[in-house]
């Protein structure tokens, strides 16, 4: 921390002395300190644990478990966004974000920048990349988010196809795991998003651990979202078992009330909470909780049924206002729906269950005060700005 903060001191004390003196002063620094933040196989740190201040939920830290809010598509100077990385971690500590995922078009190069800002802020920073090739009516076509990239900043190219490759960091991180790096994961981002950056039809059978479900750029209940569900519902229906993230998307610092992923993990950095992610225990929201289990088994798990028999599911929303309406959502289709005018619910849903299905819920807050669910992409009216309360959490599957 010393280093990190004298490395700022002199940022901005060497500038009289002229710009020579200054770039080299500051690259001599940049490497020290990059040296001390990197491990030896200069992965940047995915296994140093973060001393955090905050967590999500009961303390965020319940029967062994850590709950740690994040977002895993942001965009800094490094591709088409404005905030530098400094700025990035520091609204993202002040939104009360445990970790944030780098995510600029089809480079890694702020890599080193992120670690340095995520260490000073005090956010896990996961490194990532969004792999960007439009022209949506191309099979291979869309954008992707890699997470946890441990690659080099020229593997990805928007000249290849995202079957292509998706297929080469598949190989690069099964070599990776080799010598115990973290594992790459990969999720369709913003699906049905205005042309040209939305998903290409005829790629939806792509490798992929999951989809962008609820982009930032779009409320929860914009046609844009509504169908990202509807599609995530579908491939489950055919038995892909893919997961929904929740993330912003944000082009610049500030942060509004975005859309984030609340994850569960055993540690406190990156190699933890991409095991969360790989796992699916986690849901996504701008603001409520939710809980979501049966048994000692919560969402993203995958529990044995015998036949058909009834199952109790124990649910539970909080959030600081009122919320609307909670959904229990089976095999893509809504249930039970429980009308809550309240604050938190605490209660439990019996149904029916077979092999092959899967259960989620959603929770709604109310509209008002310039807040609304089916919120828009336009210029002065962001979503992530104007969106009114809503989480989801991902499915409960059966065998």
């Amino acid at each position: 921390m010393k280093t990190l903060v004298l490395y700022l001191f002199m940022k901005k004390q060497l500038l009289k002395f002229g710009a020579m003196t200054f770039t080299f002063v500051i690259v001599c620094f940049s490497v020290f300190t990059l040296s001390a933040c990197r491990n030896k196989d200069g992965s940047g740190g995915d296994d140093f644990d973060f001393d955090l201040e905050h967590y999500w939920g009961n303390d965020g830290y319940s029967n062994g478990f850590f709950w740690l809010a994040g977002d895993v598509h942001t965009h800094s100077i490094h591709s088409d966004g404005t905030g530098t990385m400094f700025e990035n971690f520091a609204a993202a500590r002040a939104a009360g974000l445990d970790y944030i995922g780098i995510a600029d078009h089809n480079t890694a190069s702020g890599w080193q920048d992120a670690v340095i800002a995520g260490r000073y802020h005090n956010v896990i920073p996961i490194r990532g990349i969004e792999h960007t090739r439009t022209l949506n009516t191309i099979r291979g076509t869309g954008h992707a988010i890699f997470m946890n990239a441990t690659v080099g900043d020229n593997f990805f190219s928007p000249d290849t196809t995202i079957h292509e490759q998706i297929a080469a960091f598949r190989a690069a991180q099964s070599i990776n795991q080799s010598i115990n790096q973290s594992t790459g994961l990969v999720y369709i981002a913003h699906p049905f998003a205005l042309w040209p950056i939305r998903w290409c039809p005829d790629s939806f059978d792509a490798d992929v651990n999951g989809i962008e479900v609820w982009c930032g750029i779009y409320g929860p209940r914009n046609i844009a979202t509504v169908r990202a569900f509807r599609k995530w519902d579908e491939l489950n229906n055919q038995g892909r078992r893919l997961y929904g993230i929740a993330a912003s998307d944000k082009h610049s610092p500030d942060r509004g009330n975005a859309p984030r992923t609340i994850v569960r993990t055993t540690e406190r950095n990156a190699k933890g909470i991409a095991d969360g992610y790989r796992r699916g225990h986690m849901f996504g929201t701008n603001g409520p909780k939710l809980g979501f289990q049966v048994g000692s088994n919560i969402m993203g798990d995958t529990i044995s049924a015998n036949g058909t028999q009834l199952v109790n599911f124990e649910i539970s929303a909080e959030y600081t206002e009122n919320l609307s309406k909670l959904f229990v959502i089976k095999n893509g289709e809504v249930v039970e729906t429980i009308e809550l005018n309240s604050k938190s619910f605490d209660g439990n849903v019996e149904l029916e269950i077979s092999a092959g299905d899967f259960v989620r819920i959603e929770v709604e807050g109310f509209e008002g005060n310039g807040k609304r669910l089916d919120q828009g992409l336009t210029i002065n009216n962001l979503a992530f700005f104007n969106s009114a309360p809503f989480a989801f959490t991902n499915p409960i599957f059966f065998d």
